[in-house]
């Protein structure tokens, strides 16, 4: 279930990806539908509204943590070890995104002002277990963020890239995570050296510039060659209705029948993608009549609209690295 909770068109299904673009200026509306309007316009209260699903699906996670090891659950020590672990990244990956949207960064604070999000860890099974918690700091929260990872680690298992074993949690997506969590943290050696124990560091294992398009080609590779952490969406959790109406490939893109193309990429963002040589992230873009659909996201799965997202990727390790080292570097 908290899986599956990644899917939501309200996180990383929609969302995550399209809302912080939105309120950073590199999208446009091309058509008024009552979505991401105030986004556009930074109104009050608009931005990034993922709280109670996040808490439910905390709250899976926390069911798991607390109950896997317990004698009445049925499996081997590394079975409920692996369970446990798979709990912990996905725990981690839902309070660091909370952190995100309702709270500064440690050291960016304003006016002081250092609270996150309450840090529940341990399970609601009734009205019993449910408390009024406080704002944590948002150093608790990264702290108890980067103990969840680094206990996680060590029992999660190693995938291999462009498979469906990137859909579940892994080693090098926890520790890549962790990477992300050093950086914005402010512990750029940390965040470095995290992210160099997942990368090759030459670009050996990216993919090539002269591949990158046919990278995000949904049927060649259902799969991206460089996730590390993956959400999959399958046919049983799928509604066709919902992905005419609210998948990536709908609100970007005008290819499809019944798409919304409701966004599309600002004049300065394709300026600047046009004014660096060789930049192959141009070729993503598709002139069309109402404005640049995003060719990224082309819902060509197994059903009309249908794609996995990519979460965690590779070319992530490389970003951290070089801003934590700096220039110099």
């Amino acid at each position: 279930a908290a899986y599956e909770s990644v899917n939501d068109f309200n996180y990383y299904g929609q969302q995550m990806m399209i809302g912080p673009e939105v309120l950073a200026d590199n999208m446009e509306l091309t058509q008024l539908t009552g979505r991401y309007e105030l986004e556009y316009v930074n109104a009050e209260n608009s931005g990034i509204d993922i709280w109670q699903l996040r808490y439910n699906a905390i709250n899976e996670c926390n069911i798991v943590i607390q109950e896997v090891e317990d004698e009445a659950v049925e499996g081997t020590a590394a079975e409920k070890a692996s369970l446990k672990a798979q709990a912990l990244f996905l725990r981690a990956l839902f309070y660091h995104d909370l952190a995100r949207a309702y709270g500064y960064e440690p050291g960016q604070e304003v006016n002081g002002f250092n609270l996150a999000v309450p840090l529940k860890l341990t399970a609601t099974l009734g009205l019993s277990d449910v408390a009024d918690l406080p704002r944590a700091t948002n150093v608790q929260v990264y702290e108890q963020i980067e103990n969840d990872l680094l206990d996680a680690i060590p029992n999660l298992p190693d995938a291999t890239l462009g498979t469906s074993e990137v859909s579940f949690a892994s080693a090098d997506a926890a520790r890549l995570l962790l990477a992300r969590v050093y950086l914005y943290w402010g512990r750029d050696a940390d965040a470095a050296s995290t992210a160099q124990q997942v990368i090759a560091g030459d670009g050996s294992d990216l993919v090539a510039a002269a591949d990158y398009f046919a990278s995000w080609d949904d049927q060649a590779n259902p799969c991206h060659p460089e996730s590390l952490f993956e959400s999959e969406i399958r046919l049983l959790d799928w509604s066709g209705v919902d992905g005419a109406n609210n998948s990536l490939h709908s609100l970007l893109m005008n290819e499809t029948g019944g798409s919304q193309f409701i966004l599309t990429a600002s004049a300065e963002l394709i300026s600047v993608l046009e004014e660096e040589p060789g930049d192959v992230r141009i070729d993503l873009f598709n002139d069309e009549s109402l404005g640049q659909e995003y060719n990224k996201w082309r819902g060509d799965g197994p059903q009309p609209f249908m794609e996995n997202i990519p979460i965690i990727r590779l070319a992530e390790g490389y970003l951290i690295t070089a801003e934590a080292l700096g220039p110099g570097a």
